[in-house]
């Protein structure tokens, strides 16, 4: 699945890069590399402070609660709903190459290879320093959701340094 690794890499590297050339006033926080459950096809998402405070502040509108505490690093705040990010489904058409190997080639019941080649993919950009490096590293999360919320952190410690897996996993608690 070493193709699969590249197309993902690939993908992922475009996905997020144009969404940093078009948001360059923004601090991303979260970048999340999913899988589709129902036939292990690959989605990107990402956020930032700025986005997630719009969320919040929609939120705290709509009466869910106060946008501080909506925006917090605290459990069951909406920093790492990654449903709630403000730019989910990003690179549709940079994923589109690696989903259509995916779907020929993949039980959608057993995606283990799909995981696999997720955590490369993000293993490859981080030896790239494509998420930059030291603290601008550091303020970064990459994420692996495959459906299971007991895999969410196992996968992020394959695939970030210590200090961005240490928030996160203070965080979900």
């Amino acid at each position: 699945m070493s193709e699969l690794r590249f197309l993902l890499t690939d993908a992922a590297r475009a996905a997020f890069g144009e969404l940093r050339n078009d948001h360059p006033g923004e601090a991303f926080y979260g970048f999340a590399l999913g899988l589709l459950p129902a036939t292990a096809e690959v989605t990107a998402a990402a956020n930032t402070e700025e986005g997630l405070i719009r969320t919040a502040t929609r939120y705290a509108s709509d009466g869910y609660g106060q946008v501080e505490s909506l925006a917090s690093h605290e459990p069951g705040s909406l920093r790492w709903r990654t449903a709630d990010w403000e730019h989910r489904s990003v690179g549709v058409e940079y994923f589109a190459e690696a989903n259509v190997l995916i779907v020929e080639t993949v039980d959608p019941q057993d995606p283990g290879d799909v995981v696999d080649a997720l955590v490369g993919a993000l293993r490859d950009l981080n030896r790239e320093d494509f998420f930059g490096w030291g603290p601008e590293r550091d303020a970064v999360v990459a994420l692996i959701e495959t459906g299971d919320p007991a895999d969410l952190l196992e996968l992020a410690r394959d695939v970030n340094p210590a200090v961005p897996f240490a928030r996160l996993q203070i965080a979900l608690g």
